[in-house]
């Protein structure tokens, strides 16, 4: 999260695990709350996801690139992306 904040990046953490999402979140230390924020989210429940993209949306008005670590391999690379899809 870190290399990406360092070259410009807004980030969206997003956990199914409240607690290790914020904890992530907090470890990035005061200076990323303008450019980074946590959503809960079940990538295994469409609507979960779909309200994780809302909120992105909402916040930074574009996904430009989405990663994911997650089990259920859900994400995928998306270039700017100005709306649900």
């Amino acid at each position: 999260m870190r290399l990406f904040m360092d070259a410009g990046a807004n980030v969206v953490i997003a956990d199914y695990n409240e607690e290790a999402g914020m904890r992530l979140l907090n470890d990035l230390g005061p200076s990323a709350a303008e450019r980074a924020f946590f959503v809960a989210c079940n990538v295994a429940d469409s609507a979960s996801v779909q309200q994780l993209m809302e909120k992105t949306l909402k916040r930074f008005g574009a996904i430009e690139w989405t990663t994911g670590r997650g089990r259920a391999g859900l994400f995928v690379p998306c270039v700017r992306r100005r709306g649900l899809y």
